[in-house]
């Protein structure tokens, strides 16, 4: 619900593409943290982040050919590969050293936080219209991750005397 109030709906109502490539980013993503959080056994959190990278460009190569390399370097090219660093590389390293820590679920429910990061970005630096409803959301995102977050494990079964 407070995503939903967060995002709200364009003008012109959600495309139904729109909704089905986000049900399935977010399927995909859940099993990233899945799968990420057993490959932390075995592996650091930078093996774990530069294991998919191969993978990744055989699948953009395949679906966009030479229209995947960028351009002829210059200042933009830069700022791009500044972002893929920190907030590629350096944001899932962190991601994954934490995941290591909390469970699956706490990591999944903290996650909400992003759209909600993006929601500020968007009002402070691009001048983006959040809304009473669009604050109502983030402060339902929020309590939601506190309360998961602090919410004790299952309790052990109490045994019976007789």
């Amino acid at each position: 619900m407070g995503l939903t109030l967060l995002v709200g709906a364009p003008e012109g109502g959600v495309p139904l593409w729109t909704a089905l490539l986000g049900a399935g980013s977010a399927v995909f993503y859940g099993a990233n943290v899945l799968s990420s959080k057993a490959a932390a056994r075995a592996y650091s959190p930078l093996e774990i982040t530069s294991l998919h990278s191969p993978i990744s460009a055989i699948a953009v190569l395949a679906t966009f050919g030479g229209a995947s390399f960028p351009p002829a370097p210059g200042a933009s090219l830069w700022i791009c590969a500044a972002g893929a660093l920190l907030c590629g590389l350096c944001a899932t390293v962190l991601f994954n050293q934490g995941l290591r820590r909390i469970p699956a679920q706490a990591a999944s429910a903290l996650t909400y936080l992003e759209p909600l990061i993006a929601a500020t970005v968007g009002a402070v630096a691009f001048g983006e219209r959040l809304g009473a409803l669009g604050a109502l959301g983030a402060a339902l995102i929020l309590a939601s991750g506190v309360w998961i977050v602090l919410e004790r494990g299952p309790v052990a079964p109490r045994h019976d005397p007789r």
